[in-house]
């Protein structure tokens, strides 16, 4: 995943030659390992190279229990990172964890999306609403998981609205206060 601003370009991969404890590893910039993991299993290694006025690498080692895909956003100096139920706040210019916060989020977690006033998750069966600081503000749960069995679109965010369904065939409105606006089947 490429990530471009007017500052930086951010490449994010995930590492899978990178073994804890190895002295045989691509070497980074910066390693951060903010749970202080050292179960290879239970985590996931994402390779982030910043591109701007010097080019940095860093290795972030994060848990991934739940084995989704990292999303991330890029805002300004900073790239904010969701992976598993970890959300990170980096600084882009020295690498440097300045926000970090553990999620309750049932399920696996797949996309971060800025909002006006903070961040919406979007989970396998909560769509969550955040501050700016990270702080849950409102959860939303269907009548069952929000994925499709036949590849509709089952999470957009419009100006006014966050549209879902679900495996059921459920469709929900919410507005950006995490309210139901209308539900149809």
């Amino acid at each position: 995943m490429t990530l471009c601003g007017d500052r930086y370009t951010v490449d994010l991969q995930i590492d899978n030659t990178y073994t804890l404890g190895s002295v045989d590893n691509r070497k980074y910039d910066i390693v951060l390992n903010p749970e202080q993991l050292r179960r290879p299993n239970d985590c996931i290694c994402l390779s982030i190279t910043v591109y701007g006025d010097m080019p940095r690498t860093a290795l972030l080692i994060t848990n991934n229990y739940a084995g989704g895909t990292p999303s991330a956003v890029l805002e300004d100096d900073m790239i904010v990172i969701l992976c598993d139920c970890y959300l990170y706040k980096l600084r882009l210019d020295d690498l440097e964890i300045i926000l970090r916060r553990e999620i309750e989020l049932y399920g696996c977690s797949f996309e971060l999306c800025k909002a006006e006033n903070g961040w919406i998750i979007y989970g396998e069966m909560d769509i969550i609403g955040l501050n700016r600081d990270f702080d849950k503000i409102w959860s939303f749960s269907g009548h069952d998981i929000f994925v499709s069995c036949n590849n509709e679109c089952c999470f957009e965010m419009t100006k006014d609205e966050i549209l879902l369904c679900d495996w059921q065939g459920y469709h929900y409105a919410l507005n950006y206060d995490g309210c139901l606006l209308r539900e149809w089947k």
